[in-house]
């Protein structure tokens, strides 16, 4: 892969963190204002992992292909 074509990636990944961690704080600040249990909120944090790994997982498979096809 070119180094170009990394640094992009890198940057996509990063920006698709601070994107997942500003989500994720409101996600739990609203499950809070609504009452729910840590429980909840633990679940809510479990799935919004998954969601950050799907969303990586995707980001690093276009570098990937783009590195490919370039």
């Amino acid at each position: 892969m070119n180094k170009a074509l990394a640094q992009v990636g890198e940057l996509m990944m990063k920006i698709a963190q601070e994107i997942s961690n500003f989500l994720c704080n409101i996600a739990i600040s609203e499950a809070k204002l609504r009452g729910a249990s840590e429980s909840e909120i633990a679940e809510l944090k479990k799935q919004i992992k998954e969601i950050t790994d799907i969303v990586a997982t995707i980001i690093v498979t276009v570098t990937m292909v783009a590195a490919a096809i370039g």
